[in-house]
């Protein structure tokens, strides 16, 4: 009933990133946006982000609030008065990596098509990284757009998803963000005058990241030895001089000495445990309010 949609498919499963790459090649519009089977956008998103877009030809990314869900029922999305942020792309990629957070779920992202021919595409080689590394790199070569108030997306929220309910750990994302720092360094190192202090503050924000994961696992008292060992090599191998390596070591050995059920009721825990979840509340605030 749409003469301007085409529809392509795999002969096999090509996983996203071929698949993503493949679709956005054979379009001809000036904007990307990348849907996957769980995502849902809110009425007048596209038409709020390319607002964003042709009001700043500098822009290249624009993103905006996502609200994530669980089950089959999608909630209802916010409703606000839509006004845009726009941050200079080396501003906004600094401080995105310097705590190493993705700001953007994907949904709610949209691309302009100019930025991805000229500086590259979606790298299916990163599983699990490949946005992260593709925000980057359109901060890097542009500026970067958020959209304040509504609702951009609705994503599905899976609980087991890369191993990351709460409280647990899993190692696989922070590898996977690191693999996406070398990625993203090789690629802008002769581009971009500040890639080798920006690549270095990524990975020692990768490694606070990986030593407050392991901490609150171990406060929580869910904390497998295998998996926060890893973690804190890992850690101490970017950032040896992090101050909270010896926090770390320090619930390792209690842990192991008195069990985790006694860690976790210890008082260092129980305010660990408050502390962190008051900087969580903090950082969900700022991003809903301004992008960051």
């Amino acid at each position: 009933d749409h003469a301007e949609v085409t529809a392509l498919r795999n002969d096999t499963n090509s996983g996203p990133g071929i698949t993503f790459n493949r679709a956005w090649q054979a379009g001809a519009g000036q904007f990307v946006v990348r849907l996957d089977a769980d995502d849902i956008l809110t009425p007048g998103c596209l038409a709020r982000a390319v607002a964003v877009m042709e009001a700043f030809p500098e822009v290249g990314l624009v993103y905006g609030r996502v609200q994530h869900f669980e089950g089959d029922t999608p909630p209802a999305p916010v409703e606000a008065p839509a006004h845009a942020v726009v941050w200079s792309g080396h501003d906004w990629a600094y401080r995105a990596i310097q705590d190493d957070r993705n700001l953007i779920s994907t949904p709610e992202a949209m691309l302009r098509r100019s930025v991805m021919e000229r500086h590259g595409a979606w790298k299916p080689e990163l599983v699990h990284s490949q946005d992260f590394e593709m925000w980057l790199r359109a901060a890097t070569f542009s500026d970067v757009g958020y959209v304040a108030g509504p609702a951009q997306a609705l994503k599905r929220y899976h609980v087991t998803s890369l191993g990351q309910s709460e409280g647990s750990v899993g190692t696989r994302p922070f590898v996977e963000h690191l693999a996406a720092y070398d990625s993203w360094y090789r690629d802008v190192a002769d581009q971009f005058p500040a890639a080798d202090r920006y690549y270095s503050l990524g990975r020692r924000g990768l490694a606070q990241r990986a030593v407050r994961h392991a901490l609150h696992s171990y406060r929580r008292g869910v904390a497998d030895h295998e998996a926060v060992t890893t973690l804190g090599t890992m850690a101490s191998e970017l950032a040896p001089d992090l101050p909270r390596l010896a926090t770390l070591s320090r619930y390792a050995r209690a842990t192991q000495r008195f069990g985790p059920r006694a860690v976790r009721m210890s008082p260092p825990a129980l305010w660990g445990s408050a502390c962190e979840r008051l900087r969580l509340a903090g950082v969900q605030a700022g991003l809903e309010r301004d992008g960051y």
